[in-house]
């Protein structure tokens, strides 16, 4: 049995590839911020909403990141001397790593 190659697909798959992962990485992102939302509403760190309202995630490359520009937010997270940590973007990375997988292969999947 021999067979011959007409037409090379590989550039069209590896870009389709690529713009699946990019949109894994963004629904991954998207899932994070709410998953940081709910873990701080959770740890009773809502006095305004400032913090809460100012997560967000952004895409870079192929990496995710999820956080916010408030300055009080590493004392939150980490604490203080005098004010007990209340963390909520370790957990909502820590705690969902299953859903952040299953996003991925969904995605993939389709």
């Amino acid at each position: 049995m021999s067979f011959r190659i007409k037409k090379d697909n590989s550039d069209e798959v590896l870009e389709a590839l690529a713009l699946k992962i990019k949109l894994a990485l963004e629904l991954v992102g998207i899932a994070g911020e709410n998953n940081a939302k709910f873990e701080i509403t959770a740890q009773g760190a809502v006095d305004t909403g400032n913090l809460r309202n100012s997560l967000t995630h952004e895409v870079v490359g192929k990496d995710v990141y999820i956080g916010t520009n408030v300055e009080y937010a590493p004392y939150v997270e980490f604490g203080t001397s005098k004010m007990q940590e209340r963390p909520y973007l370790r957990p909502a990375v820590k705690d969902n790593t299953n859903e952040y997988k299953t996003i991925f292969e969904e995605v993939l999947k389709s």
